[in-house]
């Protein structure tokens, strides 16, 4: 049980952080162009 409530906030984690530098990469894109 102890592994796989570890193995959920890894996976948990990483979503977290893909969809951060997601938002700061459309965030610097946005800022380039100019939107």
């Amino acid at each position: 049980m102890l592994v796989f409530d570890w193995k959920i906030k890894w996976i948990y984690n990483i979503l977290i952080l893909k969809n951060y530098k997601h938002l700061l990469t459309s965030n610097e894109y946005y800022n380039t162009h100019g939107l």
